[in-house]
């Protein structure tokens, strides 16, 4: 578990860097990943993300809470993207892909990539 858990924290770290780096890029990435790809179907990924890291809070407590609130937070995600009222997650895609400010953008990467460095620093 503890692999998993080093894996996706460099995930996160990566991934926040890099929208941090280039805001750009990693929203048109994100907005053609999000445009061919039903709604309820992006639910699967932050549900289970978050069930590997509450799985992963009990099993390596060096990260328990870290792991556990974000865990929660993806469960909190993946049950509003599946099944939350659709105009409303359409309204908060489109602010997201086509409103939202890059110092946003950069801060929710920087948040990313702090989430990512801190699990990692407790790992290790």
């Amino acid at each position: 578990m503890k692999a998993v858990l080093v894996v996706l924290s460099l995930f996160l770290t990566v991934a926040g860097a890099m929208m941090v780096v280039s805001v750009h890029q990693a929203r048109e990435r994100f907005k053609s990943i999000v445009s061919r790809t039903d709604m309820r179907f992006m639910a699967i990924p932050p549900f289970l993300l978050g069930m590997v890291l509450i799985a992963g809070a009990f099993a390596v407590r060096e990260v328990f809470l870290l792991a556990f609130l974000v865990g929660i937070l993806g469960i909190i995600k993946g049950a509003f993207l599946a099944l939350g009222p659709q105009a409303r997650i359409q309204q908060v895609k489109e602010w997201w892909l086509e409103r939202a400010g890059e110092p946003v953008l950069r801060l929710s990467g920087l948040i990313t990539a702090l989430v990512g460095v801190a699990m990692l620093a407790r790992l290790f």
